[in-house]
C-alpha cells in the first residue's frame, strides 16, 4: 500500500502498475479534519485528505516484489517475509510466523529485536 495526500501522483502510479499488469485500488483513506494520529502525546488533526493505493491480489503482490520492489530496505524485508510466510510450505502457521518475527506498535509492524 502507498499513501499520499497527492491523489494525482497515486493515479499516475496506478496507471504505471496497470501497464506492468498489476491491478490496484485507489481510495480515500482519511478525510481532512479527522483527528486520528498522535505525535508526542498531541492529537494531530489532518489538514488534507489522505489517499491510499493498494494491490490486493497475492500473485500481483509477488509480481510487484519481483519486478519493482521497495527501495527502503525494511519495507522490502517485510514484504519478502510476508510472501514467504504465505507461500512457503515449510511455514505451517503464517500468522504465528508473523507474530514471532514482528511486533505491532501503534498501527505498524516492526521486526522483533
Amino acid at each position: 500500500m502507498a499513501v499520499s495526500i497527492n491523489k494525482e501522483l497515486l493515479e499516475f502510479v496506478k496507471v504505471l502498475l496497470k501497464i506492468k499488469g498489476m491491478n490496484s485500488s485507489l481510495f480515500l483513506s482519511k478525510k481532512k479534519g479527522m483527528a486520528d494520529s498522535v505525535i508526542n502525546g498531541r492529537i494531530i488533526t489532518r489538514t488534507k485528505n489522505l489517499y491510499a493505493l493498494q494491490i490486493s491480489n497475492f500473485e500481483e503482490i509477488v509480481k510487484f516484489s519481483d519486478e519493482i520492489n521497495f527501495i527502503i530496505g525494511r519495507k522490502n524485508k517485510k514484504l519478502k517475509n510476508a510472501i514467504f510466510a504465505l507461500s512457503d510450505s515449510s511455514v505451517k502457521n503464517p500468522l504465528l510466523f508473523w507474530k514471532n518475527n514482528y511486533k505491532k506498535k501503534s498501527n505498524q509492524w516492526f521486526v522483533n529485536q
